[in-house]
């Protein structure tokens, strides 16, 4: 495999992966830095919504695909104090009818705002485009580090994690 090199090179090939981007992107915004079209479509689309997006995902996922009473308990394993109960009921019902509501209305009000600006912009559709490429570059180094974990045996073949103490570490 031909990125086989540089992805698997440890600590470094992570750091420098994180570098290239990095600075890729910030050539990109500094390039079309007239007007900050490319900065503020950077900072909504990647900053703001998608941090948004990612929360709404997690609280789905620990409510219901992880499950409350598991989730709970990890979250008390080593805690300094003690998590209330009442947490995992706001974060099972509260938090996603909460997340998505909001979500739902900005989809309602401003999603066609920000198509039409896409499709007028040449610069905004040109950073959507990087972003979308940055994403799946991400995505890739997250398939090979899967790979990578598999092949040393840090997780199962159904893609559970193995712990430490399964392997024998301590």
């Amino acid at each position: 495999m031909l990125c086989k090199p540089i992805l698997y090179d440890g600590k470094r090939g992570r750091l420098r992966n994180l570098w290239f981007l990095t600075f890729v992107v910030s050539c990109f915004i500094l390039y079309f830095s007239q007007g900050l079209t490319a900065l503020d479509t950077f900072d909504f689309w990647g900053a703001s919504l998608i941090v948004f997006v990612m929360a709404t995902i997690q609280v789905i996922i620990f409510g219901w695909v992880f499950g409350i009473e598991r989730g709970m308990q990890e979250i008390r394993r080593g805690a300094e104090f003690k998590i209330p109960t009442w947490i995992g009921l706001l974060i099972k019902y509260i938090l996603p009818v909460y997340l998505l509501a909001i979500f739902g209305t900005w989809l309602y009000y401003e999603l066609p705002n920000r198509i039409k600006e896409i499709n007028e912009n040449t610069i905004v559709r040109l950073s959507v485009g990087f972003m979308f490429l940055a994403t799946v570059f991400l995505v890739f180094l997250l398939v090979t580090g899967l790979k990578r974990w598999r092949d040393q045996g840090r997780i199962s073949a159904s893609g559970a994690f193995v712990g430490d103490e399964v392997r024998g570490e301590r």
